[in-house]
């Protein structure tokens, strides 16, 4: 009996989780900050909070780095560069909107707002993704409305030809239970998996142009 009664714990215990609400507050303004709230819980999740070192650690931590190489500051968020870009609207954004199609409804997003202004130094690779973008939110955007429960919605898209950057801004609420985030992340775990993949096999090509090109212009 007291086997029996454990695991009715354990199933009780369970379904109490699974149906704990979550909320998830991502901003995004020449920053990224995330927050998470469960149940009565809130936390941030990104940027994490710095540990503050003791003068007694960092004097420590000085002594033991001696000749040592300095260490790498930590790069802040960066947004997509246009090829990762078309990338995820290939790979990332069919998987997601089938996973969508299945528990789109138990979903609440009370909060969408997107503004993307599109620069970059190559003027018709960045007119080529804004017309892919804007196509795909002119389809989506509806869809989306009739899978997801939305509240407020403010999505724009422009170009800038004369920057040399994508400038974006906006914010998204989202509402859910656990276990449908725990479902919803088991049906795209192969797609994430094989995106993240791509999605950096394209920041490191980046990065390796960037330096041939720096390799040349010092050659030159």
């Amino acid at each position: 009996m007291t086997a029996l009664y454990i695991v009715l714990g354990l199933v009780a215990l369970l379904l109490v989780l699974g149906w704990m609400p979550l909320e998830a507050d991502a901003v995004f303004d020449g920053g990224l900050q995330v927050q998470i709230q469960v149940g009565f819980l809130r936390f941030r999740v990104y940027p994490p909070r710095k540990k503050e070192k003791t003068a007694k650690k960092a004097k420590t931590a000085e002594s033991q780095k001696g000749s040592k190489a300095k260490k790498k500051e930590k790069q802040p968020f960066r947004f997509p560069n246009r090829r990762q870009a078309a990338y995820t609207l290939d790979t990332l954004v069919p998987a997601l909107w089938r996973a969508l199609v299945r528990f789109g409804r138990r979903i609440r997003i009370p909060v969408l707002r997107l503004h993307v202004v599109f620069g970059g130094e190559d003027p018709a690779e960045t007119a080529v993704l804004y017309g892919r973008v804007q196509a795909a939110a002119a389809a989506g955007v509806p869809l989306l409305e009739a899978l997801v429960r939305i509240g407020e919605t403010d999505v724009k898209f422009l170009t800038d030809y004369t920057a040399e950057r994508t400038v974006v801004s906006g914010r998204i609420r989202v509402h859910i239970r656990l276990w449908v985030l725990v479902a919803l992340g088991c049906s795209m775990l192969k797609s994430v998996a094989v995106w993240l993949s791509g999605y950096r096999a394209r920041e490191e090509k980046k990065e390796k142009m960037q330096r041939n090109a720096a390799g040349a212009a010092s050659a030159a």
